[in-house]
């Protein structure tokens, strides 16, 4: 029989390694960076990114590269341009349970690891082939190695999270270096400690992180000068937050949704948990991670620009947060009615897509629509309807309603 640290891996390698292959490319996203992966390939060309035949300067290399290698290996396919998201998405799981391990307990780290592996929008983002899902690596395994710092004093980590905050950079660009400078700053002056900046500056980190950016940046500045640092510094980063790009706009509120869907089928669980945190005793750690997640809710929120996936920037805090109350979160309506609305959803899904046809469109989804209602037909409502059966009994079959004695014994 496998342990629960066992069962965790292999359901996380189930989700986010074994189904890159079971459907083609379908997001535009998806199509822009794989094309100008191919594009890359073809022409041999590893430092400029082409898309059609026209200059991408929408994200660095970095993801490209990536892309690149998994396709030389294994050949041009959907799953091995999806591959580095997906191994990207595991490394984050492994940092996050670690640090849960070691901060909280080893149960909690194992419970947090299971609430990551069910998220709706971790699965999505962990099985795409852009680059976000390596940029949160990036993010998360910076500000949990500052966290540690912070907390035990070791330098050392002090020079990871540069090293994690480089390969951001060369992922994305200045947003992984703007999260944990905010973030950090704002930790600073809550505790009004004058010290911690200082502590918090690596020569040594620094030297890494220059390491890692400059070579690539320097030599495209050199290749493309001023088109480059138009195009990707001044029209991709700060005109997505000045103005809507490619009619991603939103109101205030775009995120609140997003985030009740993105974290199900546990939504309760961090609804909960916030609450708890937020009247509770805040110790360090849990300070750090509400700035965090405060941070990014509201800086995207004010951004002109709006996707769905800038919001898992915050999502790494949500999980440590609610590994720290897991063990009060004993009453059953937290767990079963997220569980049973998202498999509703799922279910009348084609119905909703059916009345909706007619107010779309875009005449890809057009093209598409007769085979989705084909493959969404009653057989497939029945799946789900058992499915959430499935889901949602063992929470009827016993009276202990713990999380920790559920999961973890």
């Amino acid at each position: 029989m496998l342990n629960v640290r066992q069962s965790i891996a292999v359901l996380a390698a189930f989700s986010f390694v074994l189904p890159l292959g079971l459907y083609p490319l379908f997001d535009l996203d998806e199509g822009a960076f794989s094309e100008a992966t191919r594009e890359m390939l073809a022409s041999g060309n590893y430092l400029t990114t082409y898309l059609q035949g026209e200059l991408r300067f929408d994200k660095p290399i970095f993801i490209y590269w990536l892309q690149a290698i998994s396709s030389s290996v294994f050949g041009l396919h959907a799953w091995s341009l999806r591959l580095p998201s997906a191994l990207a998405t595991l490394t984050w799981l492994f940092f996050l349970v670690r640090f849960v391990q070691i901060h909280i307990s080893r149960h909690a780290a194992l419970a947090c690891g299971i609430l990551f592996v069910a998220s709706l929008h971790i699965n999505i983002i962990g099985k795409a082939a852009i680059s976000d899902a390596v940029l949160n690596v990036c993010i998360a395994s910076s500000m949990l190695s500052f966290c540690h710092a912070i907390l035990t004093n070791q330098q050392r980590y002090v020079s990871y999270a540069y090293v994690a905050m480089g390969v951001g950079m060369l992922t994305k660009g200045p947003i992984a270096v703007l999260i944990p400078g905010v973030v950090l700053s704002l930790y600073s002056l809550y505790y009004r400690d004058r010290s911690l900046p200082a502590r918090l500056i690596s020569p040594t980190g620094i030297a890494l992180f220059l390491l890692i950016t400059v070579p690539w940046y320097l030599a495209e500045y050199l290749d493309q000068g001023d088109l480059f640092i138009q195009g990707f510094f001044f029209k991709h980063n700060i005109g997505r937050f000045m103005q809507p790009m490619e009619q991603h706009a939103g109101s205030y509120l775009y995120y609140v949704p997003i985030l009740l869907l993105g974290l199900m089928p546990f939504t309760g669980v961090y609804l909960r948990s916030f609450q708890q945190v937020i009247t509770g005793h805040k110790s360090p750690m849990v300070v750090f991670m509400l700035i965090w997640f405060s941070f990014v809710f509201v800086f995207f929120s004010l951004a002109s620009t709006k996707l769905h996936h800038y919001i898992i920037y915050g999502y790494t805090p949500l999980f440590v947060l609610a590994a720290t109350s897991l063990d009060h979160l004993p009453q059953r309506r937290w767990f079963i009615a997220p569980i049973l609305s998202i498999f509703a959803l799922l279910i009348v899904a084609p119905w909703l897509f059916n009345l909706c046809l007619d107010w779309i469109e875009d005449d890809y989804v057009q093209a598409i629509a007769p085979d989705i209602l084909n493959l969404f037909n009653h057989s497939y409502q029945l799946q789900m309807l058992l499915c959430a059966v499935g889901a949602t009994a063992p929470w009827f079959l016993e009276d202990d309603f713990s999380l920790h004695s559920r999961m973890l014994t």
